[in-house]
């Protein structure tokens, strides 16, 4: 790979109510927090939330957008879920480099972040 960016391309994701529809059965995520408005009202978030590995894809459309084809297939990231992620909401991934080869990513909404990480490019002549 070229030079690395000294920053991922934000990359943004609306979350709807309908991606949390189709995401749960593909997950075998059938959590009621994630589909029921009445039940969500009752737990400490007060509505419904989105699953956190939906979340991250705006990360991942974030490392589509700024590596060469094939690359998002041998990063390694290690994230940690900060805060929960409503339906329609917005949200921006993105990343900035610390040093050769790794990132400190993140994923935000408008007013705070949603999930913080490092990203580790793959060695030059790893196999892949």
């Amino acid at each position: 790979m070229s030079a690395e960016p000294e920053r991922l391309a934000e990359a943004t994701l609306d979350v709807r109510q309908a991606m949390l529809v189709a995401y749960g059965p593909l997950t075998r995520d059938s959590n009621p927090i994630h589909l029921d408005e009445a039940f969500a009202a009752t737990t400490a978030y007060g509505r419904r939330i989105a699953h956190g590995t939906l979340s991250l894809n705006a990360l991942w459309r974030a490392i589509d957008a700024t590596f060469p084809a094939g690359v998002a297939a041998q990063v390694a990231i290690d994230v940690r879920f900060t805060a929960p992620v409503f339906v329609d909401e917005r949200l921006t991934g993105g990343g900035e480099r610390t040093g050769a080869g790794t990132y400190d990513v993140w994923v935000r909404t408008v007013d705070r972040e949603v999930i913080r990480g490092t990203l580790t490019l793959p060695r030059a002549g790893a196999p892949g």
